[in-house]
């Protein structure tokens, strides 16, 4: 399902650009908006702490831990998100090539 999303990093880095560069004119509370990228981020490093303490708690107990949620597990998650988007973009075009050239 990557391929059908890719186009978001796009739209991401797009829209940053935009806001940077041309007058904003949003009709959205900005108290509004902090609140909720506050509980975001709070709910955020509330799960990686209570992944944390769950694989000290696991480990204490000789569990077999199948996945770990840590900052550089989110953090390489982003730069996938961020890396894969150009690559697939040049697989859909070379793909859409090839099969032009060879139908």
């Amino acid at each position: 399902t990557y391929f059908l999303w890719f186009w978001t990093a796009f739209f991401w880095i797009g829209f940053n650009y935009y806001s940077i560069f041309a007058k904003r004119t949003y009709h959205f509370s900005s108290t509004g908006m902090f609140s909720f990228m506050l509980a975001v981020q709070l709910l955020s490093w509330g799960m990686v702490i209570a992944a944390a303490l769950r694989y000290t708690l696991s480990t204490s107990m000789e569990a077999n831990e199948v996945i770990g949620l840590s900052m550089d597990n989110i953090w390489r998650s982003t730069q996938l998100f961020y890396i894969s988007a150009p690559l697939l973009l040049y697989s859909i075009i070379k793909g859409f090539q090839d099969y032009m050239r060879y139908q």
